[in-house]
């Protein structure tokens, strides 16, 4: 492996492909693993804080998936609770009629029991936590990389594995790319196909099952391409103004994009069906005008996220609300539009185009990850500036 490969084979970038000259008699192995440490995870919701004592508290807002039960354990805190006195004396009476006694409320000191899952155990925050090739092995075989052309691999709804022969596995290899003009045709690949020297479908990711609840934002692990980093360069260099497909790596070399099996990753761990954006990281509106929900009944990729995203913010916005907006605002969003279509341009051909939701963002449009919102209620973006 060349060093290039080795700046970007964590969890997403370069994947080995299964070429004619493969040996297919011997099975498939993975990229080797990287010694990279794992994504820090999402901040929780500020309801759920770990205890002192290095125990696991009651998650209050579990979801409705959870089969833990509550019992009552040591350790207890100390409150006070407010009584009222029992009915003052004649004296007492007389002394507050003349407003030289205010007491008619005491402090009782109590000792009340913190309320703990059954069976606590330590809390960890990465416990069951995603290694990083993890992500990558199902890029592997969901967008698996076959004599140089990515191939789809998903199989339709309801049907089995294929098993193939070696002989056959080769005659498909070959039909992908033309002898003689190098032309490729993805096409000729059957999604669901099975076979030693093929990345098979990592045990680790199960398919959604339809009515099951879902897991609440924060009791998920977010896809390291998409998650926030509070400072220094996010994961994923991408202009939402741009098509999702021209996002490139932001924490590696200068140009590394992207690739089919990247974008084919879950989105999150464990697999998501809806995942409802409510909130833009710095947005002073008291609530968010442009709310959008990601829907996969297969389970949410990161194409998912990103696509959505990206057609979310290039709605056309009209007068009315162009109007409605502070003049500040106003004069941030024409600035950027006006820059817009310069990048776009040429001198041959002048590009133009309207205000698009992207442009209400001012210059700070740059994608820098999702995370769950503070209160726990859905999901929030974060923008940059670069």
């Amino acid at each position: 492996m060349s060093m290039l490969h080795t700046i970007y084979d964590h969890h997403s970038g370069y994947y080995r492909s299964v070429d004619p000259d493969s040996d297919l008699s011997k099975p498939w192995e993975n990229t080797p693993f990287s010694q990279a440490e794992p994504c820090l995870s999402p901040l929780r919701p500020v309801f759920n804080i770990p205890i002192a004592t290095g125990e696991k508290p009651l998650d209050l807002g579990s979801s409705p998936s959870s089969s833990s039960s509550a019992t009552v354990v040591s350790p207890v805190i100390t409150v006070y609770r407010v009584q009222d006195l029992p009915p003052p004396s004649l004296l007492k009476r007389i002394l507050r009629f003349l407003k030289l006694s205010k007491e008619s409320v005491k402090a009782v000191r109590e000792e009340v029991p913190i309320l703990y899952d059954k069976d606590p155990t330590p809390y960890d925050p990465l416990k069951d936590k995603v290694k990083l090739h993890e992500w990558k092995e199902y890029g592997y075989w969901a967008r698996p990389f076959v004599n140089n052309v990515v191939v789809q691999n998903i199989p339709e709804d309801g049907q089995p594995p294929i098993p193939i022969s070696t002989p056959e596995l080769r005659e498909r290899i070959a039909s992908l790319r033309h002898p003689v003009t190098d032309a490729t045709f993805p096409q000729n690949w059957v999604p669901g196909v099975i076979h030693r020297a093929l990345p098979p479908k990592p045990t680790r990711w199960k398919d959604p099952v339809p009515g099951e609840p879902l897991p609440f934002p924060w009791e998920v692990q977010i896809n390291p391409i998409l998650q926030h980093h509070l400072w220094g360069p996010a994961p994923m260099q991408w202009w939402i103004f741009d098509r999702p497909i021209y996002a490139s790596q932001g924490r590696t070399a200068e140009g590394i994009v992207f690739n089919y099996a990247d974008f084919a990753q879950p989105a999150t761990y464990p697999f998501l069906t809806h995942m409802h954006f409510n909130a833009v990281a710095g947005d002073t509106a008291p609530r968010y005008p442009w709310p959008f929900t990601v829907v996969n009944l297969k389970g949410i990729t990161v194409i998912d996220v990103l696509v959505t995203i990206y057609e979310e913010f290039q709605v056309e916005v009209d007068i009315d609300e162009r109007r409605s907006w502070s003049r500040l605002k106003q004069m941030a969003a024409d600035r950027t539009l006006k820059l817009r279509m310069e990048l776009g341009s040429t001198e041959e051909v002048p590009y133009t185009d309207v205000m698009r939701r992207c442009d209400a963002l001012g210059c700070i449009m740059s994608f820098r990850g999702i995370e769950p919102t503070v209160d726990g209620g859905g999901w929030m973006i974060s923008f940059g500036t670069h």
